[in-house]
């Protein structure tokens, strides 16, 4: 990666390239990049190498401290961090007038991205990327050390009202929360309390995470939004499974809830594909309370009867 050099870049000759008008925005918009990352696996669908988020990084610096080497100049970045970073690709370049829509763009690491500069696939006789199909196999780009705690290196520890994750402050976000749902906070902060030898915990930053700990496995079984709106789950790791049973059980408990199925999750939400709200999810806390001893009921038989299954 670098200056453009005639011994790197075998250009063919393709003719005079037609007049074009290029489009007004260079890039999309970083919500919108973030779904043609998930479209393509977080995979470049050039070369095929797993990429990560740009977040992420951001994360294991944070929480690791001169584990990787990251700074303005190109000597002082992590070669493996920084080739690997996520982009969006234009197949047909910007400067060839390449639109920004779904069908031009492709998710690319680094090196694949900025290697072919501004020429397009027939000029260095590349094949066309979106020839192949994409592979979505589970890979999150590792988005999930965004939402993990503060040490990457071990699970979670519980957390309380007085151990929230710097970036917001609790009493800000829970004044937002009850400006949406008026006294929901108090209710929340209660249930919490209640559930606590379920060995659930919480941690908060922009999002309130609760979790549950079922040994060495941390699952975040809830992610509410400063909105009132309930992700379910927020995040299962492995455990995706095991969430089907949860996911009917509050499905039943809720007005107007569903479950269904994604590639990563069993999710509950209202048949519209809204959120569930806070309201709505403590107004069922019975079947909540419940729906979580199952969970931790079915992974722990999991595990127990993978262990007894005689090995070879």
């Amino acid at each position: 990666m670098g200056k453009e050099s005639i011994e790197v870049h075998r250009v063919r000759c393709t003719g005079p390239r037609p007049a074009i008008v290029k489009v007004a925005s260079r890039m999309p918009r970083v919500a919108e990049q973030a779904t043609f990352f998930a479209r393509d696996g977080w995979r470049c669908r050039f070369c095929g190498v797993r990429v990560m988020l740009p977040s992420a990084r951001k994360a294991m610096i944070a929480r690791l401290p001169g584990a990787i080497r990251w700074g303005n100049r190109a000597k002082d970045l992590h070669a493996a961090f920084f080739a690997l970073s996520a982009t969006v690709d234009h197949v047909v370049p910007h400067s060839a007038g390449g639109a920004n829509g779904a069908s031009n763009l492709v998710t690319a690491c680094w090196p694949c991205n900025f290697g072919r500069m501004a020429w397009t696939i027939e000029e260095v006789g590349l094949l066309d990327p979106r020839l192949r199909p994409p592979v979505v196999d589970g890979w999150d780009g590792l988005g999930r050390l965004s939402r993990l705690g503060p040490d990457i290196r071990s699970p979670p520890a519980p957390a309380t009202a007085a151990e929230c994750v710097p970036n917001v402050e609790p009493q800000d976000w829970f004044s937002a929360l009850d400006g949406c749902q008026p006294g929901v906070s108090r209710r929340l902060l209660a249930f919490l309390r209640d559930v606590e030898q379920l060995h659930i915990s919480w941690s908060l930053n922009k999002v309130l995470v609760v979790r549950l700990a079922v040994g060495e496995a941390s699952l975040q079984v809830f992610g509410i939004e400063g909105t009132g709106g309930v992700n379910i789950p927020w995040s299962v790791g492995v455990h995706k499974a095991a969430f089907r049973n949860i996911a009917f059980d509050l499905a039943a408990a809720i007005p107007d809830a569903v479950a269904y199925e994604t590639p990563k999750l069993w999710n509950v939400r209202k048949s519209n594909r809204a959120l569930i709200t806070v309201s709505e999810v403590l107004g069922a806390d019975e079947a909540v309370v419940g729906a979580l001893r199952r969970l931790r009921a079915d992974i722990l038989a999991s595990a127990a009867s993978c262990r007894s299954m005689p090995s070879g």
